[in-house]
């Protein structure tokens, strides 16, 4: 074969990564001399995650666990797009029990959690919030509140259950008391929403968020007078 036809080793990487096949992956381990590059694996990683299996991704992370538990924010405030649906649990579970990267990988954990809230995958919401350290920089959640895939989604959809799992979660619930959530209200009036605000209000009111309670009035006036 001509040298110019045969891949360098991070295309062929790439590509394995891509097509999630584990023993493409063990043959590319046993025959190469380098030391597998740690960029090329993190750059990719989501792909890895999005083939669903759980098997090929552990294989891929356990080159790595001398480099993946520094925290790392590359990419900002970027969110990775998934192709899939669903995201097990038990894929969440191995990325941080096992390798501890689900949170240190900043936005690895944007994206999972965007995705999850999004896809109304309650499950996977509830896993990552009640793990999530509460000194994490919860400045990755700005993105939740102000855009229109995030908890403004659950809003307009009626999602309750997966609102809840991140409302009620330690971090989520200490991240929306000091929040304006008027656009959250909104969402779900604009939508029709009912259940949804009446979940709002309770929630708010039986934590007692006066923040919540005060944007709730100032948006519908007294809740007694209102269909709650």
């Amino acid at each position: 074969m001509s040298p110019s036809l045969i891949p360098d080793v991070n295309t062929l990487l790439t590509s394995i990564i891509k097509h999630g096949n584990i023993d493409m992956l063990e043959l590319y381990l046993n025959s190469s001399y380098r030391a597998m590059p740690t960029d090329i694996v993190l750059d990719n990683l989501y792909i890895a995650i999005d083939t669903g299996n759980i098997q090929f991704v552990r294989l891929l992370l356990s080159q790595l666990t001398m480099f993946i538990h520094e925290e790392r924010d590359n990419n900002g405030d970027k969110i990775i797009k998934f192709r899939r649906r669903s995201i097990s649990v038990g894929m969440l579970r191995m990325l941080h029990e096992e390798f501890k990267c689900l949170y240190s990988l900043k936005d690895l954990c944007r994206s999972v959690l965007t995705h999850s809230i999004i896809c109304n995958l309650a499950d996977n919401v509830e896993y990552i919030m009640n793990n999530m350290p509460m000194e994490l920089d919860h400045g990755i959640f700005n993105w939740y509140i102000n855009k229109e895939e995030g908890l403004v989604k659950c809003a307009k959809h009626g999602y309750i259950t997966t609102f809840k799992a991140f409302a009620t979660s330690p971090v989520g619930a200490k991240y929306l008391s000091r929040e304006d959530i008027t656009n959250i209200i909104m969402a779900a009036f604009n939508n029709g929403q009912e259940e949804f605000i009446k979940y709002l209000y309770k929630l708010h009111l039986d934590s007692g968020h006066k923040a919540f309670r005060g944007q709730a009035m100032a948006v519908f006036g007294d809740p007694a007078r209102q269909a709650w």
